[in-house]
């Protein structure tokens, strides 16, 4: 995808920004792509700055265009959007007469360049500049570079840096030299650069910062959008998010099915992606390891058992409910067990995908599933290791 800005003004990208007619938004765009992209919703605002952008001109401005991205889209009244933008200087200006021959790779209509308009296309338009010869062809970053960094190190700079964003994103106040501080070591390798948050890379200032964070919505949405951008962010670098995942994963091997074995590697997999998903199958997950276990020791179970009544019966026969101890700390660390296990059994009926949801039902983000796989497996992993010692 990416987006076609396109004015009659001599001039108007020179600035950095610009407020474009609202009404023009849309116009030449495929009629799937432009229900898919509501002006109504704050997220759409968020999508269109994710894609590549041309700013051009009509064509009897003959002004060159510029490729680049928007770092910023608001909502002004419902009158025009105001954006704030950058070019990619690594891009020279494209004549006229290069849109002009490149129309129908760009899926530019004949008319299409005299009039003022803002289309949404369904091309990789990197690839046609590419092809074109106007972008140089990207050097692939070897698999050497992909993993040729300190983790520990990146992970508490992208904690940091979180820290620092959602404080800017609520009021806080943070300096240009803070932000340049714990900035600057997130984009120093190409690799690392080029999987945190775009914010990160495109924000240079807390005031740039801040600005943007402004289109995502309230305090609680741009919390919610920080913690999903960096939840992603370490995935990507460092693998899903799960401390817990290589215990877990060897824990339930010993039950020797790969039924279950597959419900957690597909937790693990959806947490970022399809955190509705996530959660479900962390439930999921967790009341197949307990029927499993109940089932070693012959105990009967049916499909009508709730997620906490199979875990009391399973603890029991463990030694593991509250009441067997002896010591009120492990009293109180088995209740809190308790309590995970009912937690997770009621955010899947409130978050999970098991249920439809209306129109103001809450939805689940990649830290409420990081949460509840994380949750999961951990009782999951007891369970199973006390179980294992049981049997001798």
């Amino acid at each position: 995808m990416y987006n076609l800005l396109v004015s009659a003004a001599e001039g108007f990208w020179d600035s950095g920004r610009a407020a474009f007619p609202r009404e023009r938004f849309g116009e030449y765009t495929a009629e799937t792509i432009k229900t898919s992209l509501p002006l109504s919703d704050p997220a759409t605002l968020d999508r269109l700055a994710e894609f590549p952008t041309l700013f051009a001109y009509e064509n009897p401005v003959a002004q060159e265009a510029r490729v680049g991205s928007i770092r910023l889209i608001r909502d002004a009244a419902r009158r025009a959007l105001r954006i704030e933008f950058e070019f990619n200087d690594g891009i020279p200006p494209v004549p006229p007469e290069q849109i002009e021959s490149l129309e129908w790779e760009l899926d530019i209509d004949g008319w299409e360049m005299n009039r003022t308009h803002w289309a949404v296309k369904d091309v990789d338009l990197m690839t046609v500049l590419r092809d074109a010869g106007l972008v140089a062809a990207e050097e692939e970053v070897p698999p050497e570079a992909q993993v040729d960094f300190d983790h520990e190190a990146v992970l508490e700079q992208l904690e940091a840096f979180e820290t620092m964003a959602l404080s800017v994103a609520t009021g806080g106040s943070v300096s240009n030299a803070e932000w340049s501080e714990r900035r600057d070591p997130l984009t120093e390798s190409p690799f690392v650069e080029s999987q945190v948050p775009r914010f990160v890379r495109t924000c240079s200032t807390p005031h740039q910062f801040f600005r943007q964070s402004q289109a995502w919505g309230g305090y609680q949405e741009r919390r919610s959008h920080i913690a999903d951008a960096f939840s992603t962010a370490r995935q990507a670098l460092v693998g899903p998010p799960t401390p817990a995942a290589g215990p877990v994963a060897a824990a339930v091997a010993d039950l020797n099915s790969e039924y279950v074995s597959g419900q957690w590697t597909e937790a693990l997999e959806r947490v970022s992606e399809d955190p509705d998903g996530a959660i479900t199958l962390a439930r999921s997950f967790l009341e197949s390891v307990l029927k499993h276990v109940l089932d070693d020791f012959g105990e009967s179970h049916s499909s009508s058992d709730t997620l906490p009544g199979l875990f009391r019966t399973v603890a029991r026969r463990l030694d593991l409910a509250p009441d067997q101890q002896t010591e009120p700390e492990f009293r109180r660390l088995l209740g809190g067990a308790t309590t995970v296990v009912e937690a997770t059994a009621t955010i899947r009926n409130r978050l999970g995908d098991a249920h439809g949801r209306g129109r103001t039902d809450s939805a689940a983000h990649s830290h409420h599933a990081e949460l509840a796989v994380n949750a999961a497996g951990t009782v999951a992993s007891f369970i199973l290791l006390r179980w294992r010692s049981s049997r001798g």
